[in-house]
């Protein structure tokens, strides 16, 4: 019995071994033809893709054409797998960040229409915090307001990594005109300003008709905000609302309100900055004179003739000389 047991324990392990060899052999070829299926899978579907959305955004106005091609669509690309989902979203979220707003609802209706919005549901349903965020983001781009409700247990995450995207794809999705609470406290702007900034870019906002409130608010945060999206979108309208924060008693602000006034050349801030730039830091001297470079004239000149020996440092010599020199240059190429 001893012996016979012995036989079967020596024949078995080397063909436990040889089977442990030929399956992953299988598994690996099996891999390998699946990845070069989906290569080519992927491949063929792409440019399919990028032809309905291009079609789809010019005839944006024909609506019977818009449904037919999503029926055609529908049986050139294999949509209900989740490669494919995730390209055709992917593509979606591409083409949109250069499209006008009109444009651009449109991208937001084929999501809808097609209910890709279901995929990137099962994304944030999701255990892991990656794909939870790439659903958020698939929500704030594509402007799936309805997916608001979803979003919001994640706000208060202990994650931060959850509750940063979360906070912005709540903020792309909600009026700002409103003012919500979210966004009212400091912590939450600072950690955020760089998130809600691109809103305006990937949403296309129409800045003048929703946030001016933003330079009239009284904490720091939000009129820092305010004016580095006014420096982008302002189209002139907020301009008094702009300059007046020159006096605000935070030097965050003032040094952001010379930044946004040079971007913009806001040249009816010169009179403004002349009248206090005494009354700066030497920090903010040197801002505004930088400022003062880009928008100032024959007055700027004389101010800076008549008080050279004002400014105290050697750096700020050399920033108002050079600012000097700068408007001199200019006066002359004018009156030639």
């Amino acid at each position: 019995m001893k012996e016979f047991l012995s036989n079967i324990t020596s024949n078995a392990l080397p063909l436990l071994a040889i089977t442990a060899i030929v399956l992953v052999i299988t598994l690996t070829l099996f891999t390998v033809i699946h990845k070069k299926n989906l290569q080519k899978n992927q491949d063929n579907a792409l440019p399919i893709i990028k032809h309905f959305l291009i079609d789809v955004v010019k005839n944006q106005d024909q609506k019977e054409h818009i449904r037919l091609h999503i029926k055609q669509l529908k049986k050139k690309i294999p949509i209900k797998a989740n490669w494919c989902k995730e390209m055709l979203i992917d593509e979606m979220i591409f083409i949109k960040k250069n499209l006008s707003p009109e444009e651009a609802q449109t991208i937001t209706l084929i999501y809808r229409t097609l209910k890709l919005y279901k995929y990137s549901t099962r994304l944030i349903n999701d255990t892991k915090i990656y794909k939870k965020c790439l659903g958020f983001y698939h929500y704030q781009t594509m402007h799936y307001s309805k997916g608001i409700k979803k979003i919001m247990p994640y706000l208060k995450s202990k994650n931060q990594q959850l509750k940063s995207n979360a906070s912005a794809a709540y903020l792309s999705l909600t009026n700002i005109s409103t003012g919500n609470t979210l966004y009212q406290r400091k912590n939450t702007i600072i950690k955020h300003k760089e998130k809600i900034e691109n809103l305006f870019y990937i949403q296309k906002y129409p800045y003048n008709n929703h946030i001016n409130f933003w330079l009239k608010a009284k904490k720091p945060s939000i009129l820092l905000l305010g004016l580095k999206i006014a420096a982008h979108e302002s189209k002139g309208d907020d301009t008094d609302a702009i300059i007046d924060l020159l006096s605000f008693k935070n030097n965050s602000v003032k040094n952001e309100a010379l930044i946004t006034i040079r971007k913009l050349h806001l040249q009816e801030a010169e009179t403004k900055i002349l009248s206090i730039l005494n009354q700066f830091t030497p920090q903010l001297q040197e801002q505004s004179l930088q400022t003062l470079k880009v928008i100032g004239s024959t007055s700027t000149i004389e101010y800076i003739q008549n008080r050279m020996s004002f400014f105290d440092t050697i750096e700020l010599k050399n920033t108002a000389i050079d600012c000097l020199e700068t408007l001199v240059t200019k006066e002359k190429n004018v009156a030639s």
